[in-house]
Protein backbone atom coordinates (compact mmCIF):
# COMPACT_ATOMS: atom_id res chain seq x y z
CA UNK A 1 0.00 0.00 0.00
CA UNK A 2 1.43 3.20 -1.48
CA UNK A 3 -1.12 5.90 -1.25
CA UNK A 4 -3.98 5.01 0.81
CA UNK A 5 -6.26 7.82 -0.30
CA UNK A 6 -6.24 6.13 -4.42
CA UNK A 7 -9.29 4.13 -4.15
CA UNK A 8 -9.24 2.68 -7.63
CA UNK A 9 -7.18 2.32 -10.55
CA UNK A 10 -8.04 1.19 -13.48
CA UNK A 11 -6.62 0.74 -17.57
CA UNK A 12 -8.70 -0.28 -20.57
CA UNK A 13 -6.92 -0.78 -23.79
CA UNK A 14 -8.05 0.92 -27.24
CA UNK A 15 -7.32 -1.20 -30.30
CA UNK A 16 -8.94 0.67 -33.23
CA UNK A 17 -12.39 0.42 -33.02
CA UNK A 18 -13.24 -0.64 -29.18
CA UNK A 19 -12.63 -0.02 -25.48
CA UNK A 20 -11.35 -2.99 -23.74
CA UNK A 21 -10.84 -4.24 -20.52
CA UNK A 22 -8.04 -6.54 -20.84
CA UNK A 23 -5.12 -6.86 -23.30
CA UNK A 24 -2.58 -9.49 -24.17
CA UNK A 25 0.22 -8.31 -26.83
CA UNK A 26 0.69 -12.03 -28.02
CA UNK A 27 -3.02 -12.73 -28.65
CA UNK A 28 -3.58 -8.94 -30.23
CA UNK A 29 -0.17 -8.98 -32.32
CA UNK A 30 1.09 -6.12 -30.26
CA UNK A 31 0.41 -3.05 -28.19
CA UNK A 32 -2.87 -1.63 -28.19
CA UNK A 33 -3.45 1.88 -29.69
CA UNK A 34 -4.31 3.58 -27.03
CA UNK A 35 -4.38 2.95 -23.30
CA UNK A 36 -7.17 4.84 -20.47
CA UNK A 37 -5.81 5.46 -17.09
CA UNK A 38 -8.24 5.96 -14.44
CA UNK A 39 -7.36 6.83 -11.15
CA UNK A 40 -9.86 7.48 -7.96
CA UNK A 41 -8.60 9.75 -5.69
CA UNK A 42 -10.33 10.13 -2.10
CA UNK A 43 -10.04 12.50 0.61
CA UNK A 44 -7.93 11.46 3.73
CA UNK A 45 -10.69 12.34 5.74
CA UNK A 46 -13.25 10.22 3.68
CA UNK A 47 -14.33 6.57 4.58
CA UNK A 48 -12.20 4.46 1.53
CA UNK A 49 -14.69 2.94 -1.26
CA UNK A 50 -15.55 -0.66 -2.02
CA UNK A 51 -13.06 -2.19 -4.14
CA UNK A 52 -15.81 -3.09 -6.80
CA UNK A 53 -16.08 1.17 -7.03
CA UNK A 54 -13.82 1.29 -9.53
CA UNK A 55 -12.72 4.79 -11.19
CA UNK A 56 -15.67 5.04 -13.80
CA UNK A 57 -18.05 2.99 -11.67
CA UNK A 58 -21.91 4.73 -10.87
CA UNK A 59 -20.80 3.75 -7.05
CA UNK A 60 -18.09 6.22 -7.22
CA UNK A 61 -19.38 8.81 -8.61
CA UNK A 62 -22.48 9.25 -6.75
CA UNK A 63 -21.00 9.22 -3.61
CA UNK A 64 -19.29 12.01 -4.39
CA UNK A 65 -16.43 10.54 -2.43
CA UNK A 66 -13.82 10.36 -5.12
CA UNK A 67 -12.28 12.69 -7.64
CA UNK A 68 -11.51 10.29 -10.74
CA UNK A 69 -9.11 11.83 -13.10
CA UNK A 70 -8.70 9.71 -16.57
CA UNK A 71 -5.97 9.98 -19.19
CA UNK A 72 -5.91 8.72 -22.50
CA UNK A 73 -1.87 7.61 -24.07
CA UNK A 74 -1.48 6.69 -27.45
CA UNK A 75 0.80 4.68 -28.29
CA UNK A 76 2.54 5.42 -31.26
CA UNK A 77 2.60 1.86 -33.24
CA UNK A 78 1.94 0.82 -36.84
CA UNK A 79 -1.71 -0.38 -35.79
CA UNK A 80 -2.78 3.39 -34.75
CA UNK A 81 -2.78 4.28 -38.72
CA UNK A 82 -5.19 1.34 -39.45
CA UNK A 83 -8.43 0.08 -38.10
CA UNK A 84 -9.01 -3.83 -37.56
Amino acid sequence: LLAPEVTALEFRYFDGQTWLTEWDSETEGGLPVAVEIGIAVTASDQPPLSPAAGPGSAASEASGQARVYRLVVALPTRRSRCSR
